[in-house]
């Protein structure tokens, strides 16, 4: 009779051990989960926004120095025709 109460209290704490894990794994499990939404709205943030890297604004700024050297050449080229022009219709 003592060995079956003795093994009976044995199982209850074996019992107690198991569902105190349990409930450990539950709230970890629960935490995790709660790290990977984080983890998933963030990544969405990431991919709504259009973030320029440094690559893209490097690119970007190529771009424009290029059209206003563009600009540039073209006003000067247009500056020296007026200025031909105004030589040869006043001085000739």
């Amino acid at each position: 009779m003592e060995d079956l109460e003795k093994k009976i209290n044995e199982l209850e704490l074996r019992i107690d051990e198991l569902e105190s894990q349990q409930k450990n794994m539950e709230d970890s499990i629960k935490q995790q989960l709660d790290d990977n939404d984080i983890r998933v709205i963030v990544d969405e943030l990431f991919e709504e926004k259009d973030n320029a890297t440094k690559r893209d604004v490097d690119l970007e700024l190529n771009k424009y120095q290029l059209k206003f050297i563009k600009w540039l050449i073209g006003t000067g080229v247009s500056v020296v025709a007026i200025a031909v022009t105004f030589v040869r219709f006043f001085l000739l």
